[in-house]
């Protein structure tokens, strides 16, 4: 992890190249803690995302459907 906390120090330093394996562990971390966070909110937006109005292959949709 000390590898991870060097690269996030040497942030705006622009001298030098960091080394192969460290640029490939730093996007592997970075892939890891994304992909966690970004799934729940993917799959909130789907849950409260508001349903087609038209019919569908179930039949109409119970919310839209009006006795009149």
């Amino acid at each position: 992890m000390k590898w991870y906390v060097d690269i996030l120090k040497k942030y705006r330093c622009f001298n030098g190249r960091s080394q192969r394996w460290e640029f490939w562990m730093f996007q592997f971390t970075n892939y890891l803690i994304i992909i966690p966070l970004i799934g729940p909110i993917v799959v909130l937006i789907f849950l409260v995302s508001d349903s087609e109005r038209q019919d569908n292959i179930y039949g109409p949709s119970p919310k839209y459907s009006y006795n009149n």
